[in-house]
């Protein structure tokens, strides 16, 4: 109601006789529309100011700030050109076109900008200086950001300083700009920094004081049955969830059972309300639905008590001895012609619900996530997030945007994630974000059902971004801009005072082809992991691919981005770490034997790493110590060497829950296999 009352307005000022000033009336108007988030009605403003003051650069000013605000940096910037020549001598222009280069990172023509400014008697406000930071620290020049930053006035522009200085390995440098600094500055979000440089510069005791060494906190028990191989005992139990769901009951979203219930009493079902008015029951059980026996596990929740399964093309919620159907229903989430396009084309889909590459499970396990990265990026097929509520067995769309020309591009979801309060979901966007930002980041209100864009970024997503969001709500995925000279590099989205930021920590590429494909990190221990693919062609050795596994803690000092961990041939023994070019190498030359790693999972301390591997036409499960690499296989029986293959294929998730259990289903087979450590 807001909206149209604020939008009548605007409109109606189009027929209101000539005032005083009546251009600066129309700007100011402009200014509050775009700072209430109503762009639509900021833009009438602009185009009524425009065309009473055709030639005034502050009305182009204003189109140049709305374009920024929706991310249209091209556009943004063309308008302050056409200001600038209108008003050469305005120093306030500059500044603001310096702060377009700073967003876009075309740092290249930024100085001799300022330059103009200072002629102009103008100076970059805190604003601006924190751009030009964020800038350099996305380009890794730190020792400019600590030249701009160190001896501010501004605490927020101190800290991008003391930031820098541990970059550069200056500790100490850094501790004294931290000092400086309250700590609800760097509480929020820069804690490992200021750890780190405690630690290394070998202070541990402020550390200690601070608050700051609950990174250290550490299942000795694990840690011990790991070090020793004879007290490391893991007992699988193999579960067949398959055989067990033809007696289950079946339920339904009332949805589903109103819009099938004239065909399916025609074939002799019946349906029935269930108690809490939101499902209906199916009074047959699936036995009797004669459902096809190539059932198949997608993914299994958080807690290991909830499982999503393909039931011959039927997506279904297996829980507390039930089974909830999934199903569309049109009248939740996005409405628009362009929602009504999208479950059309999912509905020819044979593939759905399989289909999806990634899974992922609200804090309460009521809803989850659905994306499909692979078939956006291989087959250019856009699908915009997909929310299943596994209460009511709705399958929903969180939006609907404009399906473009192939060849222009179009919005898909690629990975998701939910905050730890379940209230929103961010997810990554890749293809028509904004002009010059083929990706962002989006955030979902389950709560309003509305979907905003907090983020617009250059660059490329590809594989498996995998998405995370801390207690803090820092938001983490790992990114790869295809450049020869980097490898992967962690992007990470942060809100500072209302407004997000991006910053993107590039590891070095030691060779052409490198690309990530899982990333796990642990704010309790400070380890990242990362399982990343890498490509050597050349005329001797002919070409060669091989998954591996880098592991790095910024706190700790230990692991290395740039050297791959060498396991042992059978799972068990000293692991070693090597530096990536010559491993890959030395695998490819054959002097070096390796498991080809397929997936990994951190212990809920975050101190140890469960491995799947595949060698020789067996599959190799392990768990690695990341303080000690020292590793321990784990045994399995004969008869569960097909299930597991078939899983390293599939590419499913590992669990590993907080009371130490393991699972690991097999998609192919709806097999589940409990690890127990005893």
């Amino acid at each position: 109601m807001k909206r149209i009352l604020a939008l009548i307005l605007a409109l109606s000022l189009l027929c209101m006789p000539a005032l005083g000033n009546e251009t600066g009336g129309m700007l100011e108007k402009a200014e509050a529309f775009v700072a209430a988030g109503d762009l639509e009605s900021a833009y009438i403003c602009l185009d009524i100011a425009q065309k009473l003051s055709p030639n005034d650069p502050a009305v182009l000013r204003g189109f140049a700030r709305l374009y920024s605000t929706e991310a249209n940096y091209e556009s943004a910037l063309k308008f302050i050109e056409e200001a600038l020549a209108l008003a050469p001598a305005d120093g306030s222009l500059y500044l603001e076109k310096a702060r377009l280069l700073y967003i876009t990172d075309n740092l290249s023509n930024v100085e001799q900008v300022l330059r103009y400014a200072e002629i102009c008697s103008a100076q970059p406000d805190e604003e601006l200086l924190l751009e030009a930071a964020q800038a350099y620290f996305r380009a890794g020049q730190y020792e400019k950001v600590i030249e701009l930053c160190e001896n501010q006035s501004s605490e927020t522009l101190r800290l991008q300083a003391a930031r820098a200085c541990d970059r550069t390995g200056q500790y100490e440098r850094a501790i004294e700009l931290f000092e400086t600094l309250p700590d609800t500055v760097w509480r929020n979000g820069y804690a490992s920094a200021y750890t780190r440089a405690l630690l290394r510069s070998g202070n541990p005791e402020r550390a200690q004081a601070l608050g700051l060494t609950s990174i250290q906190e550490k299942d000795e028990a694990l840690a011990a049955a790991i070090a020793d191989g004879k007290s490391l005992r893991l007992v699988p139990t193999q579960e067949t969830l398959i055989d067990s769901l033809s007696t289950l009951p079946v339920f339904s979203s009332n949805t589903f059972a109103e819009e099938n219930r004239e065909a399916a009493e025609a074939e002799g079902f019946r349906f029935t309300p269930s108690g809490d008015g939101l499902r209906t029951r199916i009074s047959d059980t699936l036995s009797a639905l004669d459902s096809d026996s190539s059932a198949r596990l997608l993914s299994v929740s958080p807690s290991g008590n909830a499982f999503l399964i393909d039931l011959g093309g039927i997506a279904a919620i297996v829980r507390n001895e039930e089974i909830t159907v999934l199903t569309i229903n049109r009248s939740r989430g996005a409405q628009n012609e362009y929602a009504d396009l999208t479950y059309r084309r999912i509905e020819n889909r044979s593939p759905f619900p399989s289909e999806p590459d990634s899974f992922c499970w609200s804090p309460d396990e009521r809803y989850i996530t659905m994306t499909f990265i692979q078939k956006t990026l291989i087959n250019a097929q856009f699908m915009d997030l997909l929310l299943a509520d596994t209460r009511t067995g709705d399958i929903f769309l969180a939006e609907a945007t404009p399906k473009r020309l192939i060849s222009l591009g179009a919005l898909t979801a690629t990975t998701a994630c939910f905050d730890e309060t379940g209230k929103y979901v961010y997810y990554l966007v890749y293809g028509s974000v904004a002009d010059g930002a083929r990706c962002g980041l989006k955030r979902y209100c389950l709560e309003t059902g509305e979907a905003e864009l907090l983020r617009a970024v250059s660059g490329a997503f590809f594989y498996y971004p995998q998405l995370s969001v801390d207690k803090n709500g820092v938001v983490r995925a790992i990114t790869d801009d295809n450049k020869q000279d980097r490898h992967l590099g962690v992007i990470t989205f942060t809100n500072v005072d209302g407004r997000w930021k991006s910053e993107v920590r590039s590891f070095p590429n030691p060779l052409a082809s490198q690309s990530p494909r899982r990333y796990y990190r642990s704010e309790n221990s400070g380890y990242e992991l990362f399982l990343s693919k890498g490509y050597i062609q050349s005329s001797e050795i002919g070409a060669y691919d091989m998954n591996y596994l880098t592991f790095y803690n910024e706190t700790l000092g230990t692991g290395s981005d740039a050297n791959a961990i060498r396991l042992p041939v059978d799972g068990s023994g000293q692991a070693e770490s090597m530096e990536i070019s010559e491993y890959l190498s030395a695998i490819a030359q054959r002097t070096l034997e390796q498991p080809n790693v397929q997936q990994a999972a951190l212990s809920p301390d975050g101190y140890s790493a469960l491995i799947l591997a595949a060698y020789h036409g067996t599959v190799v499960c392990c768990i690695l110590d990341l303080d000690t690499l020292v590793c321990r296989r784990v045994e399995f029986p004969e008869d569960a060497q097909p299930d597991l293959i078939s899983t390293v294929q599939s590419f499913t998730t590992l669990s590993w829950l907080e009371d130490g259990t393991i699972l690991i289903p097999s998609g192919n087979t709806g097999n589940l296999f409990k690890l127990s450590i005893e």
